[in-house]
């Protein structure tokens, strides 16, 4: 697969030549998701019976995925957590429009304030 045109595979090069000979069609990369208090949604959604989740990682998922992955298998597994889980508990948050002109500028002023991530 030539390399030409696909910027990131590009620069991924050198670390990982063989990816340029892995016939890949298409990627996706999601839209950044937010919580307006800067925090992730980590754990189980009471509304849905044995649902859990992890969102809204304010673009920092890469980040943290690490963390949070780990947080979510000890809530999931019923285990003690390494962190104290309260902060990213999905209800926390009350109901709101996503598109909602006040919650995006909440949203904006999240992202806009972050240091790190």
């Amino acid at each position: 697969m030539a390399l030409a045109g696909r910027p990131g595979l590009l620069l991924l090069d050198p670390f990982f030549p063989a990816l340029s000979r892995v016939p890949i069609a298409h990627h996706v990369s999601g839209p950044s998701n937010c919580t307006f208090d800067g925090h992730p949604l980590i754990g189980k959604f009471t509304a849905l019976a044995g649902f859990f989740a992890l969102s809204g990682c304010n673009g920092a998922g890469i980040a943290i995925s690490g963390g949070a992955g780990r947080l979510l298998a000890e809530m999931v597994a019923g285990a003690t957590c390494f962190v104290g889980p309260d902060i990213f508990k999905p209800d926390r948050l009350p109901d709101f429009d996503p598109f909602a002109p006040a919650f995006l500028a909440q949203c904006v002023a999240v992202r806009s304030g972050k240091t790190a991530g």
